[in-house]
């Protein structure tokens, strides 16, 4: 047990490099659009291609049966990103840099997929928990992200970043390599072999009513997690010139949502009830903070939501993997393609939309955590 403690807790370390490397594009977005002279829908195709790239990288989970263990594919998916990270600083067109963000997509997509099955793998009975303790230090690489960028920015510009910043993810994968290593004389990995999934699977997957209304509920919410992290900083600097606001605001978006993913599971409420309760009250937040007209609202009304919604990702995942009769890697699959599904088609969208109105734009996200809460009550009825 001692071991196995060690091996997950090296995986939460590397999911938190994992959270730096993926949150640096929403923080930065303002810099890259300027530098390219971006307008429209062109805003939000950086984002965009990163979300092909892990969409593709998640339907290849689906697809082949890699000869590698998942232990082994986590190591192949950091190192592949840290490669594409610092060729987005050397990105010298827009067309190479969203070649880039496309190969990073699929190194994140991978990181995605294989950190959260492993999880589950090593320990069936604690995953509700460690599934929680995962996606809060993947918030507390999110709130440090924003830090450290607007601190480099004061003498670098945004692809000097980039390049300054892939070492610091690459120290949690030696951690994680030598931990592996040391750990495997102690406890098994022959449970975490990349299995092909079969068409039988899938479609048995599919059949079930309780996974597609899960699958529903988290892309909802994910429309407003994800709109909130590519697009407030944008929406900000835009609608009120305060940028550094913005970046701030996602901070206090992560510090939120890390304090709710480690809290949240010590209290005695039904998670999936935290969640459905939480996003309505998320959404109704955010108009409130769109329509108030002031950014230092905005903020706090971002905290407040963050906080209710904080461990609804861990939830909703948690549940859609307990409640299937198979293996982890195919629930675990189809929510995080539903995710990226999601967070490749809105950023392009908000662009699209903040032609007409900055303000619409962010409507979009609000109404998602509104649909995310209602639909929780369904999931909860079907669940009983």
């Amino acid at each position: 047990m001692k071991y196995q403690k060690y091996f997950i807790n090296s995986i939460l370390f590397l999911t938190a490099g994992f959270a730096i490397a993926k949150t640096m594009s929403g923080v930065l977005i303002n810099h890259v659009i300027e530098q390219f002279g971006l307008v429209g829908a062109q805003q939000g195709y950086m984002t965009g291609m990163i979300n092909v790239g892990t969409t593709a990288a998640i339907l290849s989970t689906f697809v082949f049966r890699w000869k590698y263990k998942k232990t082994t594919m986590l190591i192949v998916s950091i190192l592949l990103s840290a490669v594409m990270l610092a060729l987005t600083g050397f990105s010298a067109t827009f067309f190479m840099l969203l070649i880039v963000s496309l190969a990073l997509g699929v190194g994140l997509g991978w990181t995605d997929t294989y950190a959260n099955s492993c999880v589950i793998d090593a320990d069936r009975e604690g995953s509700a928990k460690n599934q929680s303790a995962l996606q809060g230090w993947y918030g507390v690489g999110a709130i440090i992200a924003p830090i450290l960028v607007s601190a480099l920015l004061l003498k670098n510009n945004w692809q000097e970043i980039y390049l300054i910043l892939v070492p610091i993810i690459l120290v949690p994968l030696i951690i994680y390599i030598f931990t592996m290593r040391f750990t495997s004389r102690h406890i098994s990995f022959s449970g975490m072999e990349s299995k092909k999934l079969t068409k039988a699977e899938i479609l048995s997957f599919i059949k079930e009513k309780k996974s597609i209304w899960l699958l529903v509920t988290c892309v909802a919410y994910y429309t407003m997690q994800y709109g909130l992290f590519a697009w407030l900083v944008r929406y900000m600097n835009v609608q009120y010139g305060e940028e550094s606001l913005g970046m701030a605001s996602i901070t206090v978006m992560w510090v939120f949502t890390a304090v709710a993913r480690f809290l949240v599971p010590r209290l005695p409420v039904d998670n999936l009830k935290f969640h459905t309760y939480g996003a309505l009250i998320a959404g109704a937040t955010l108009f409130i903070g769109i329509f108030s007209g002031n950014p230092w609202v905005m903020c706090v009304m971002v905290g407040l939501g963050a906080f209710t919604t904080g461990n609804s990702l861990p939830t909703l995942m948690n549940r859609i993997v307990v409640t299937y009769d198979g293996g982890s890697l195919m629930p675990t699959s189809a929510m995080l393609l539903a995710m990226q599904i999601t967070g490749m088609v809105t950023p392009p969208i908000l662009g699209w939309v903040s032609v007409y109105s900055m303000q619409g734009s962010m409507v979009i996200p609000a109404a998602g955590g509104v649909i995310s809460g209602l639909l929780g009550f369904v999931v909860m009825r079907i669940l009983r």
